[in-house]
C-alpha cells in the first residue's frame, strides 16, 4: 500500500453538516477541504447518485433535495491523525449529537450508523 493511500498517515476531519431549516445534522469523516466535501454531498443528491444497501436514498441525501442545497452548512468538529482515531471521533459526535438517522425517540439527524466505517474512497 502506497502511503497515498495509507489511512493511518493522514489527517482527518470530522464534519457535522446542519440543515437550517429543521436543525438535523450529519457527522462524517474526510480528507479533503470541508467546501469541497459539502459540493460532493450536493452533488450526489442532485444527480441521485447514491443510494443505501436497502436501495433507499441516503436520508442527508434526500434532505439537500427537499430543502435545497442553500439550507446546509458544514462546519469542523474535530481533527485526528489516522483512521482509526478518526472513526472513533465519528462515533462519539455522532453519539453526541444525536445525528442517527432511525430508531426510537427523536432523532435529530441523518447518519444511517453509529459510525466508524471505512471513509468513501478517497477519504470521503
Amino acid at each position: 500500500m502506497s502511503d497515498q493511500w495509507d489511512y493511518e498517515q493522514r489527517w482527518f476531519t470530522i464534519y457535522l453538516i446542519r440543515n437550517r431549516v429543521n436543525g438535523k445534522g450529519y457527522v462524517g469523516i474526510t480528507i479533503k477541504a470541508l467546501g469541497g466535501r459539502l459540493a460532493e454531498h450536493i452533488r450526489d443528491a442532485l444527480e441521485k447518485k447514491r443510494y443505501s444497501a436497502n436501495g433507499r436514498r441516503y436520508p442527508l441525501h434526500a434532505a439537500i433535495e427537499k430543502y435545497g442545497s442553500h439550507s446546509f452548512t458544514i462546519e469542523e468538529l474535530d481533527r485526528a491523525y489516522g483512521l482509526a482515531e478518526a472513526q472513533e471521533l465519528e462515533t462519539q459526535y455522532i453519539k453526541e449529537r444525536n445525528t442517527f438517522a432511525s430508531g426510537k425517540g427523536l432523532r435529530l439527524g441523518y447518519n444511517l450508523s453509529f459510525g466508524g466505517e471505512e471513509p468513501d474512497l478517497p477519504y470521503g
